[in-house]
């Protein structure tokens, strides 16, 4: 199915629009077949500017206060689309500003948030509301887990994202070893939870002369003390920085899982993480992005 096409018209001379814009097409590229002219140079108005706009059905200006000067080529653009009957839909960034030329359309408004904005335009143009990292959903595991790396997946979930790779992939594994060993261990629900039974299991390796469980032990609590600390540190919930330390906690969950199976000289096992863990990660990921684009989606309609 051939994708819609638009246009995205915006002002190089207000500092707020190319930001936005890159990040824009960084989403809006999965559903949409885009032009913009980062690539051209903005004097004089350009032929291929012109056949751009004619050929798509779709013109998307970026309200900002250079748009509406006299002597701005976003006016020209605009008179261009409405000449050739585009469908033009305004993106409303600024919360105090809206052009007089764009009274007249319905546009999508980005100034409550970049996901609601998101949505708002999606719903517009293709006929149902869109989170812009629900595609996701359906990348390969390579896919997702950049995805996370550079921040396209909300705080939220990377931060339930890290909170299961400890709970359901570590400690079960831990608890395993500890049971064996006759260390009474609790049924923790959080990080925080395990970090509390850290200090008992200890104790009790040491007294039965566990080294093994000690050392299990303390590792575990490195590294969740080490992820935990940062969340509380990312304050303002930026996706990028809950997403790389979700991703370094991955890895140093994956290497302790496959340090303590080599221990046991198990190599099989070993062999399977390698094989395996990386794909169940992502698959649980896959997951959470499915329910909460589920969720979100439905409040929004």
């Amino acid at each position: 199915m051939e994708k819609p096409r638009a246009f995205i018209s915006y002002s190089h001379k207000d500092k707020h629009a190319q930001p936005f814009v890159e990040v824009l097409v960084t989403y809006l590229d999965i559903h949409m077949d885009l032009f913009w002219d980062r690539r051209i140079k903005p004097a004089p108005f350009a032929k291929e500017l012109e056949k751009e706009i004619e050929t798509r059905e779709f013109f998307l200006p970026v309200m900002t206060p250079s748009f509406a000067r006299k002597d701005s080529y976003c006016r020209i653009e605009l008179h261009h689309a409405e000449k050739h009957n585009r469908k033009i839909v305004p993106l409303k960034i600024i919360l105090q500003y809206s052009p007089p030329e764009c009274a007249k359309y319905s546009w999508a408004d980005f100034t409550q948030g970049f996901e609601r904005g998101f949505q708002d335009l999606t719903r517009k143009i293709l006929g149902r509301s869109y989170l812009p990292w629900e595609h996701l959903e359906n990348g390969t595991h390579r896919e997702i887990l950049e995805g996370l790396q550079r921040g396209m997946i909300p705080a939220s979930i990377a931060r339930e994202f890290g909170e299961w790779a400890i709970v359901e992939k570590l400690w079960p594994y831990i608890r395993n070893r500890l049971e064996k060993s006759r260390i009474h261990v609790g049924e923790p629900k959080s990080p925080q939870d395990i970090l509390l039974l850290v200090p008992s299991i200890i104790e009790q390796a040491a007294s039965n002369i566990d080294a093994v469980s000690v050392r299990n032990a303390q590792r575990t609590e490195k590294i969740i003390q080490g992820y935990l600390e940062t969340e509380e540190q990312n304050i303002t919930n930026d996706a990028a920085l809950a997403g790389q330390n979700t991703m370094k906690l991955l890895i140093e969950v994956e290497h302790e899982l496959e340090n303590m199976a080599a221990a046991r000289l198990d190599a099989r096992e070993v062999i399977g993480m390698r094989h395996t863990s990386v794909f169940d990660a992502t698959s649980q990921l896959r997951h959470l992005i499915k329910t909460h684009a589920r969720t979100l989606n439905r409040h929004m309609s």
